[in-house]
């Protein structure tokens, strides 16, 4: 990995187009940068230590695949992204009266959750074979890799909940119950083996995000495009065979679109003119036309 300043400016570097999968720690050492260029590579997530480059004006994301951070946040600018990196920093402890100092590192295995400090967050714990929910007030729900087929029933009383994250589970199915969540913004169903969403969903009218990847579907679940209030729909290493233009255009904000390594054999021109896109990722799809050339070049081209 290696990073290019350009001559003419030394707080500026560009590293565009380049398949990059992630931005090595050492970055954050550049404590004099304030323009960073890392448009159009295959990004989905960037390093904590990045919160500290204060001096960092303008960070440039566009045609990345981000999922650990929500693209409401990044469509906020460099400001907020920052913020949101040094929320995800683990905090030193504090200093014992030693001449020693501990070096505090992240912990591995523990993809940063998507919602923000400002929101309650509920992780159910066990009791007796069971998952025990303690609150019902909870906006923030994070049910991962818990080995579930199904869903607590209690789940669909916290009518409050904002962001429910269910992926890395045993799921075939959510339930029409799913419908009752009206407060609903993100759902994350990541790595479990769906193969569709029930048609309840689109009672979920101010749902922003939704994430599909690593499932069984065989095409973008069809209640999706009944939810207008849509921002970003991440359906990545499925088995999606076509894209539906009619359906998608009716999402009027919709921003982002991953349907990367799935099975679409052709993309429609009419795609072009869905104009709410700015994030639109394709690589990995058996399609000859547009050619990998033009899809390194990011949404635009």
């Amino acid at each position: 990995y290696k990073l290019i300043r350009t001559e003419q400016h030394s707080n500026f570097w560009r590293h565009n187009s380049n398949k990059q999968h992630s931005v090595p720690e050492a970055i954050a050492e550049l404590t004099d940068l304030e323009r960073l260029d890392l448009t159009n590579n295959d990004l989905m997530g960037l390093p904590v230590a990045m919160g500290g480059m204060t001096q960092l004006k303008a960070l440039s994301l566009d045609g990345n695949a981000l999922r650990s951070i929500r693209r409401s946040i990044v469509q906020q600018g460099t400001v907020a992204v920052l913020k949101y990196l040094r929320s995800r920093a683990i905090p030193a402890e504090p200093e014992e009266h030693t001449h020693h100092t501990t070096k505090h590192t992240p912990k591995k295995h523990q993809p940063p959750p998507t919602h923000t400090h400002s929101r309650e967050t509920h992780v159910c714990s066990e009791g007796e074979g069971e998952l025990v929910l303690n609150s019902a007030s909870a906006q923030v729900l994070d049910l991962a890799k818990r080995n579930l087929s199904t869903l607590p029933p209690q789940v669909f009383d916290m009518s409050g909940l904002a962001e429910l994250m269910v992926g890395h589970n045993r799921l075939t199915s959510l339930p029409p119950a799913i419908g009752q969540l009206c407060s609903l913004t993100v759902l994350d169903v990541r790595n479990n083996q769906l193969q569709g969403l029930p048609l309840e969903l689109e009672c979920c009218s101010k749902l922003r995000e939704v994430v599909l990847s690593f499932n069984r579907l065989t095409a973008v679940p069809p209640v999706l495009y009944s939810i207008p209030s849509l921002e970003a729909i991440i359906a990545n290493d499925n088995q999606i065979g076509s894209i539906d233009v009619k359906g998608l255009a009716g999402l009027s904000v919709l921003a982002t679109l991953d349907l990367q390594n799935n099975s679409i054999t052709q993309v429609p021109p009419e795609l072009g003119t869905v104009s709410s896109l700015r994030h639109l990722c394709l690589m990995g799809n058996p399609f000859r036309i547009p050619r990998s050339a033009v899809l390194v070049r990011g949404t635009q081209a």
